[in-house]
């Protein structure tokens, strides 16, 4: 059975996925301060906080498959990294990422820690978290920018079919 992280699909996936996430860091760009540190209910923190660890865990999920990456110059530990460190690092290891998708063998299998311990992993399951964390808090972004009355970009699939057929 065809998993998402190899051939064509999985490579759409990985470069919608960075396409959103830019999409989503440059939409707020033009947010005021108070906005940026809006949070809701349900939602991982802030605006401004969970771009961060969007980016953040992108850098650690290529790195975890041993691909080049940034060197973690976006971590949550190291706060706000500013608008232009989170596109350029969310470029270069969304890069990683559609390269992965590609290339990866969806069975290899590695280890690395965990909440303290040991897990075995398997590219695929690697590759399919990747995705879903950042839609998640994609969508948390637009959770809170829709709760306190900002309509938020079109990240979805639909928004990134648009963008596409316009270059």
């Amino acid at each position: 059975m065809p998993v998402m992280g190899t051939g064509t699909i999985g490579v759409e996936l990985f470069r919608f996925n960075e396409w959103a996430n830019e999409a989503l860091i440059e939409f707020c760009r033009g947010l005021d301060e108070p906005t940026l540190q809006a949070g809701a209910p349900g939602t991982r923190g802030s605006i401004q906080d969970t771009l961060v660890h969007i980016v953040a865990a992108q850098e650690r999920y290529v790195g975890g498959l041993g691909r080049p990456r940034t060197g973690g110059r976006v971590h949550e530990s190291l706060g706000w990294p500013g608008f232009e460190e989170l596109l350029e690092s969310n470029r270069e290891t969304g890069a990683s990422l559609v390269a992965a998708a590609a290339e990866e063998d969806p069975e290899r299998a590695f280890t690395l820690q965990y909440q303290g311990r040991d897990e075995i992993v398997l590219a695929r399951t690697f590759l399919v978290q990747a995705m879903h964390h950042a839609n998640d808090h994609r969508t948390h972004i637009c959770s809170i920018l829709g709760a306190i009355g900002v309509e938020p970009p079109e990240v979805t699939g639909w928004g990134w079919a648009e963008a596409v057929a316009a270059k």
